[in-house]
């Protein structure tokens, strides 16, 4: 990875694509986004371990060719680092899933399919990636390919995760036998959220009530949800999305 070194006043005068409460995201150019970390609230020590873990797994999964190793430079301002550059990706045509929203049921099939076998391609490498919403989920209709967003959150070999949402945390607390299921459970959650709209938050109670999915209906999708509710270390780490119906309605409503 190279480095650039910039002023503070040359981040203050870009223009901010996303604003989070651990990063924000800039536009550098028309080619390149920048993403600076939000440290304010660590201390000293904190600070130095936190850039230390992402300087790693961003070193990591740039030494792969995947869609997500799309690094440019590390950025520092007064000798410390701040954050990185990467591809505009989204000048390349990726759009989050949330605003491809297809009434295709068959469309969404596929796209679930695709971002399995992407997650699994990362799981590969010693990549977990974890926090698996559509937001997260970038998708290119004209190569027809899958990225996910915000890697460097991902937990990377010895390197944990940066934030846990609180499926993450339930998943690891009662699954300890198999932590190596987490992205196939998230990834399941979100297959129902993507397919029957169901408010993310409130999928898991969703489930509970034994719904589920028309094109997920079925014997086996059933018990791969009572395996995800009850999270009794048995979870086998199968996918929904290798169930769904080959006869399916086309549109959503």
């Amino acid at each position: 990875m190279e480095s650039i070194f910039l002023q503070r006043s040359d981040i203050a005068g870009l223009k901010i694509m996303k604003y989070d409460p651990d990063w924000i995201l800039y536009k550098l150019d028309n080619d390149t986004l920048l993403k600076c970390f939000n440290v304010k609230n660590k201390t000293n020590e904190e600070k130095a371990e936190f850039l230390y873990t992402k300087g790693n797994k961003i070193n990591y999964i740039a030494s792969y060719d995947m869609p997500e190793n799309n690094f440019k430079a590390f950025v520092f301002v007064d000798g410390r680092l701040v954050g990185y550059t990467f591809e505009n990706v989204f000048k390349k045509g990726y759009r989050k899933l949330t605003y491809l929203d297809y009434k295709s049921k068959q469309k969404r099939i596929d796209i679930l399919k695709k971002t399995k076998e992407h997650i699994l391609s990362l799981n590969d490498v010693g990549i977990t990636y974890g926090n698996i919403v559509t937001d997260n989920i970038l998708y290119n209709p004209t190569k027809d390919r899958v990225l996910l967003s915000n890697m460097d959150d991902a937990k990377v070999k010895k390197y944990d995760f940066d934030v846990k949402n609180s499926y993450m945390i339930e998943y690891l607390k009662n699954n300890t036998k198999n932590p190596m299921f987490l992205d196939s459970y998230m990834f399941n959650l979100e297959t129902v959220t993507y397919l029957d709209g169901v408010f993310y938050p409130n999928v898991l109670d969703y489930l509970k009530t034994g719904k589920m999915p028309e094109e997920l209906d079925n014997n086996i999708s059933n018990k791969i949800v009572n395996e995800m509710i009850y999270l009794d270390n048995d979870y086998s780490g199968r996918f929904l999305i290798d169930h769904a119906k080959a006869s399916i309605r086309k549109r959503t409503k």
